[in-house]
């Protein structure tokens, strides 16, 4: 571990910023005709700043947290309070709690534990194997495809559904990884999740909306909120947009 002087974000400079050096796969770093990627930005600056990011647009915007309002059509989702921005939905019904992570390629990841208590492979069969890329690079999963993820509320007070949502379950017979493989630096030293987190919410699914995470007043430990998590839909559900993103092929119209 180690502290940069200075960072330069756009015109932000962040001083003192907390780093951790430590090898990143090619998975991960290398893009074939841009440059490599030289890192990750971590937790510290989720809990200093509200982070939006729009993914087809590839903007990263900082604001000082309370200040953004909340746009015509978003969905404001409470994070739950924890070492991790986290916040609650349910597939087919039942609620799950997920860990808002960017660099997981998929819809959803689930642990083999959540995946059990879901009943996904009673209720849709042993799954195909497949590949998530994440920092630790790739790693075999199981995908199932679930019928709904629920989560949030609309302005009418209605919980926002998405249909067909790709689930990736790790450590569940697929080439043996484990939630460890796929989430290394999460959890408090033993590469797990924490407890009462079910899973990751991933940018295959963030990435169809503008996501904004802001800190709250008690997003670093403390007794206040703990932040939330708004989203702005940029187009109905597409299991295929992350593909799509990969190889740089224009979205269909719409």
């Amino acid at each position: 571990f180690t502290a940069l002087d200075g960072l330069d974000l756009g015109p932000v400079r962040l001083t003192g910023v907390p780093a951790a050096v430590m090898d990143l796969p090619d998975g991960v770093t290398k893009r074939a005709g841009r440059a490599d990627i030289a890192g990750l930005l971590g937790a510290t600056l989720f809990r200093s700043y509200g982070v939006t990011v729009d993914v087809p647009a590839g903007t990263l915007t900082l604001s000082a947290p309370g200040t953004l309002p909340v746009p015509p059509g978003a969905v404001v989702l409470p994070l739950v309070p924890g070492p991790l921005p986290a916040v609650t939905a349910a597939i087919d019904g039942v609620p799950v709690v997920l860990a808002v992570d960017t660099g997981a390629t998929g819809d959803i990841v689930l642990s083999r534990a959540a995946a059990r208590r879901l009943d996904l492979a009673g209720r849709y069969g042993p799954g195909r194997a497949g590949t998530a890329l994440s920092a630790a690079g790739p790693v075999t999963v199981t995908k199932r495809t679930v019928e709904t993820l629920s989560f949030g509320r609309t302005a009418d007070n209605s919980p926002v559904t998405l249909h067909h949502v790709e689930v990736d379950v790790v450590g569940d017979g697929h080439g043996g990884s484990t939630l460890a493989a796929l989430l290394p630096n999460m959890g408090a030293g033993t590469g797990a999740l924490p407890d009462g987190v079910d899973g990751v919410l991933g940018l295959g699914l963030l990435s169809q909306f503008r996501f904004t995470l802001e800190p709250g007043d008690g997003s670093a430990g403390g007794d206040g909120e703990a932040g939330r998590l708004v989203l702005l839909p940029l187009a109905g559900h597409d299991p295929a947009v992350w593909r799509r993103l990969l190889d740089q092929a224009p979205p269909p119209d719409r």
